[in-house]
Parts: structure tokens; C-alpha cells; sequence
């Protein structure tokens, strides 16, 4: 076809040329949603921390989102979050945030609102493979509510690859070298929000674990791990690519390691009697060990699937999870022993 027009009322989208059916259900499901409602659902993203810009970190993730959301910038050091924004995003912080900036995200989800935190240790720079530092101090905020981010970066033997200029003879190509600061888990887990999402990379991600003790009435779900063959390295980090990797030797503390949790539930206020918000209503809370994987070097097509899936459970509004993921799920062959392989290859 030339193209799809889909018209209600006075308002139309249109889908330009279909040259195949691949995606289509995704494509008319998306304009069909877009034009059935009044207005735009509203995210809070959370500025003035030094962590990465929506214009030029994120260009990527604010196209994608902006396609179905309304994403309104809010610096929380001179502004309240808008009553309307169903979400608040904190992307990525380095900078501390005060008591008072963490009131006035205690209140909005305390409030029954929602909020996804994507954290980290560090602010990596793969150029020249330096480092600075995160700060946020959101450590208490989040464990009060049943979220533990950890220190230290999971590394993990099945990992994306990166280019790296190497030299050879007279020469200097590039070439790929595996990258175990960069997990990438066969499949995530059977959840609506992950179900049969692969291929997805997570580049310097922090540990994170759900309390053993949560808030009554409140539920608690891994979304995504690291495999089995996985480990912690604490600071300081050496993040060259050609490094000697180092497990540990015993294989005692080799195993797989959460990287995003959600909460689902009435979360009690961090602040108690003294503070201000209202009294509990559902909320849903989502927490990331890092947030390198939703920023433009690394933003392919399955990490923002993953992306408009978290913003659509964040908002309540679950019709496109099951088809966005649709034809994306990999099927890799199984993992061969080293004995496997040198039989396959010497025969």
C-alpha cells in the first residue's frame, strides 16, 4: 500500500508506506491509541543533577517517548511536580539530592503516582574511558520503600561486544571485543513488561535487590538479570575493554544479580508523621542499577522496547506490551563447552 490513514473524528495519523506487514499491528495499534485520547499523558522528567540531557543524551528515548507521552522537564530545587504527570523520571543523577527535593518526590509517590529511577555509580566516558562519580544519596529514599541498590558495577561473561582500534602489523582496525561491564542476558524475565525481549544490553549497571522486608501490601518483582556466570567489581573500576577479566577464583560469588526491580503497592512515606503527603494510595515504583542502557550510544531497537514498555506500566496502561515486543525475541543457540568447540573446529 501507499499508505494507512487512520481518521477519528477531525483529527487523522497516518502510516506513510507499508511495504511489509512486519511491525503494522504495533504501527495502527499506536495511532489508534494516540488519537482515542483527549490529551497527552504527562512525564515529569527530573532535571539539575549533572546527569544526561533529553536534547542531547537522551534524543533518542524523547523521540520515542514523546511519539505517545507528554515529557515536561522539572527542576525539583524551584518547582513542584505537576498534579497532571502521571510518572516522574529521575535519569542518571550525580549531583546529591537535598531533603527538600526528596519530599517532594516522597509526596508524589506516596500520592499514588508513579516514578522510575535509573541509577548508577558512575558516568562513564567510553572515549577515553574515564569516570566521575554518582551521588544522588537516593539510597535511604528507595530502601524505605523495599529497594536495595548496591555499590559496585555487575560484570558478567555473557556481555555485548564493543569496537575497539587495535593494532595489527602497519595497521590499526577495529575490532570486537567482549565487554562484561556490558550485560546482556539471553532473555529477560517472564514478566508482561519483558516477556520475550532479548538482545537487550546493559552497560554499567549497579546490583539491585528487592528487601527481604517489604511495606505491607506491596509487591515486589525482578525484571531483569544478569546470568549465572556474573560477578561484582567495587571501586575503583578498570573499564579498558582489553583488560585480563578476573573473576573470582573460588567461583563462590558468581551468580546472576538483579538490574531493574519494580514495586507495586501503597508505599509509606519515607518522612512519616512529619510528612506532608497524603495518605497512601497504590503506587508503582520502578528502580534501574544504571541508566547508560537508555541513552543514545546504546538505545537500539530492544532497549526502547523496553523503554515505552516501562512508560506504559509506569502510566497503567498495558494494551501495547504484548505487541511492541512481538518478532523481537532472538533465539541464539546454546552455549558449547570449551571441549565442544575444539571438536567442531579440529574435528
Amino acid at each position: 500500500y501507499m499508505g494507512i490513514v487512520v481518521q477519528y473524528n477531525d483529527r487523522h495519523e497516518a502510516i506513510p508506506v507499508v511495504s511489509n506487514t512486519e511491525g503494522l499491528e504495533y504501527d495502527l495499534t499506536t495511532l489508534i491509541r494516540k488519537l482515542g485520547r483527549e490529551r497527552s499523558q504527562k512525564l515529569a522528567f527530573i532535571t539539575g543533577h549533572e546527569g544526561p540531557s533529553l536534547a542531547e543524551d537522551l534524543s533518542r528515548a524523547q523521540g520515542a517517548l514523546s511519539e505517545l507521552f507528554e515529557v515536561q522537564e522539572v527542576d525539583l530545587r524551584s518547582q513542584e511536580l505537576p498534579d497532571d504527570a502521571q510518572a516522574a523520571l529521575v535519569v542518571g543523577p550525580k549531583s546529591a539530592f537535598s531533603e527538600a527535593e526528596k519530599r517532594k518526590l516522597d509526596r508524589f509517590v506516596v500520592a499514588g503516582h508513579a516514578a522510575a529511577f535509573f541509577l548508577g555509580p558512575i558516568k562513564p566516558n567510553l572515549t577515553n574511558l574515564e569516570q566521575e562519580p554518582n551521588d544522588p544519596q537516593l539510597a535511604d529514599l528507595l530502601g524505605h520503600y523495599g529497594v536495595d541498590v548496591q555499590e559496585g558495577l555487575v560484570l558478567d561473561a555473557e556481555c555485548a561486544t564493543i569496537s575497539v582500534a587495535q593494532q595489527a602489523g602497519f595497521m590499526r582496525i577495529n575490532q570486537p571485543v567482549r565487554y562484561p561491564y556490558m550485560p546482556m542476558p539471553r532473555a529477560l524475565e517472564d514478566n508482561n513488561l519483558t516477556r520475550a525481549l532479548s538482545q537487550v544490553a546493559f552497560p554499567f549497571m549497579a546490583p539491585v535487590q528487592p528487601k527481604t522486608q517489604l511495606p505491607p501490601g506491596v509487591q515486589a518483582t525482578t525484571l531483569a538479570r544478569s546470568s549465572p556466570n556474573s560477578w561484582v567489581q567495587h571501586s575503583p573500576f578498570d573499564l579498558s575493554p582489553t583488560q585480563r577479566w578476573e573473576p573470582p577464583h573460588d567461583g563462590g560469588d558468581m551468580r546472576a544479580q538483579g538490574l531493574i526491580v519494580s514495586l507495586e503497592g501503597a508505599l509509606p512515606s519515607f518522612y512519616g508523621a512529619a510528612s506532608e503527603a497524603t495518605p497512601a494510595a497504590p503506587a508503582r515504583l520502578l528502580v534501574a542499577g544504571g541508566a547508560s542502557f537508555i541513552q543514545d550510544p546504546f538505545f537500539g531497537k530492544a532497549n526502547e522496547t523496553l523503554l515505552m514498555n516501562f512508560a506504559d506500566w509506569l502510566v497503567r496502561d498495558d494494551a501495547l506490551l504484548a505487541v511492541r515486543s512481538r518478532g523481537l525475541a532472538a533465539a541464539p543457540l546454546a552455549e558449547l563447552s570449551d571441549a565442544k568447540r575444539s571438536a567442531v573446529k579440529f574435528g
